[in-house]
């Protein structure tokens, strides 16, 4: 990973920047470093930390062996793992309820888009919509008792981000290949797994709001990532891309030319001073 921008192996799951590389550019700071990168380094992370792990969910792993699909899981640092990591780190950055707070009100956690994974592992293989309909709860639960955690911790401004169109991911086109076509919509993908995100990320909404009455003091961002990925996959030559927008790079054949394993997401913080992130993919 890292071939199309750093040119050699950064440990992101990107071959370019992450989402949270282009906003520490913006704010004229360092790109993050991983956290499991630099545990015995932590002077490393005072410009903030990627807590990130590339097939991680918001679920525990135990959710997943339960219902005999864990050797799917890529790994089984889940959020709550992570949100562990944060605490450990946190000791080394501020040391009273107040340094926190002066160090932590400056900064921004941007609990990106673990959601996504929780329910990719039952998709693939073969698992229902209205199996992963059941999910949602406790998908969202999970993030919004992340978020709810950080603020206690002492965040005061989140951006949590929300699904992608996974009805316009190569992968699914492949694996859910159908020659309904009433199944697609104009642009090629597919409307039952796309209803679904929108799903989610209605519920994931509704439980951000009931966040902000309960934490007023704390601004709490919804970040729409399924509006800005659409808008690529709907006009992708406004984009620069000159091909088809639904295809992947590489993978096993076929018409999208999917990739038999992808993975994607984030979640973490940051300030103009300083980031700290929790990344999940």
């Amino acid at each position: 990973m890292g071939e199309t921008f750093f040119h050699k192996a950064t440990g992101r799951c990107s071959d370019g920047r992450l989402i949270v590389d282009f906003i520490a550019e913006a704010y004229g700071l360092p790109l993050l470093q991983p956290y499991l990168s630099g545990e015995d380094n932590l002077d490393k992370f005072k410009h903030g930390a990627n807590f990130a792990v590339a097939g991680a969910t918001a679920l525990d792993a135990k959710f997943f062996y339960d219902r005999k699909i864990g050797q799917l899981l890529w790994t089984n640092d889940s959020l709550s793992i992570q949100l562990q990591w944060f605490k450990q780190l946190k000791s080394s950055l501020c040391s009273s309820k107040q340094d926190c707070a002066d160090y932590f009100k400056k900064s921004l956690f941007l609990v990106g888009e673990i959601s996504g994974n929780n329910f990719n592992y039952p998709f693939f293989v073969d698992g229902r919509i209205s199996d992963a309909q059941a999910m949602v709860p406790l998908v969202v639960n999970s993030i919004a008792t992340a978020a709810s955690i950080l603020i206690e911790e002492g965040a005061r401004e989140l951006m949590v981000a929300g699904n992608l169109p996974i009805g316009c991911s190569a992968l699914y086109l492949t694996l859910y290949r159908t020659p309904d076509t009433a199944a697609y919509d104009r642009h090629g993908c597919l409307r039952a797994h796309n209803a679904f995100s929108q799903f989610h990320n209605s519920q994931l909404k509704l439980a951000l709001e009931k966040l902000r009455e309960k934490y007023p003091y704390a601004r709490i961002t919804y970040a729409d990532y399924y509006g800005a990925a659409r808008r690529l996959f709907h006009a992708p030559k406004h984009f620069g891309f000159t091909q088809r927008s639904l295809v992947a790079c590489c993978g096993g054949g076929g018409p999208e030319v999917h990739a038999t394993s992808t993975i994607q997401r984030d979640a973490g913080t940051m300030d103009r001073r300083r980031v700290r992130i929790h990344q999940n993919t």
